[in-house]
């Protein structure tokens, strides 16, 4: 069981993650982050240059201001999207680059047959041999929530009168 979750981690490390592809030194994660503090701290500016107008120069109709602050908040919004493409994009390139593949289907197909020693056609049958695995050994601990089970049903907002109805 802990092989497959190695295997499970190694590609997630190979194919998925960033950090193998730059991480913070990657250009493209810092356009990211600063793309999303902008918003962050956009938001709460905007909100409060709203408030501020509404409350303090009693202007009525804020809806302008909400308008251009709602507007630069979505052009902010596509540009991270758009910054998280690129960064995905760079990373396929990346790892096609070092597999020496043209797409990244290939490389995945070409990764999961070293790392299970399968041809292509019995992926299915080891993803369900998997799948099947993982529930039974999840199945074996299926009274672990026992504990949160019984917190809940003694904290839960309606028990208030079941447990009275135990007391008296």
């Amino acid at each position: 069981m802990n092989e497959i979750y190695q295997i499970a981690t190694k590609y997630f490390i190979e194919m998925e993650s960033f950090s193998a592809y730059g991480g913070i030194k990657n250009k493209y994660f810092w356009k990211l982050g600063g793309v999303a503090l902008i918003i962050l701290f956009g938001s709460i500016y905007f909100f409060d240059l709203t408030s501020f107008a509404y409350n303090k120069l009693n202007i009525k109709n804020t809806n302008i201001i909400i308008f251009i602050s709602s507007l630069i908040v979505v052009i902010l919004e596509m540009y991270l999207l758009i910054t998280f493409d690129n960064l995905q994009k760079y990373k396929d390139k990346l790892i096609t680059k070092k597999y020496n593949m043209n797409d990244i289907s290939s490389v995945k197909i070409e990764l999961l047959k070293e790392y299970f020693s399968i041809q292509q056609n019995d992926f299915l049958y080891v993803a369900k041999e998997i799948n099947e695995m993982l529930n039974l050994n999840n199945s074996k601990f299926k009274n672990k929530h026992l504990v949160d089970k019984i917190f809940y049903f003694i904290l839960n907002s309606d028990s208030k009168n079941r447990i009275l109805s135990f007391l008296f």
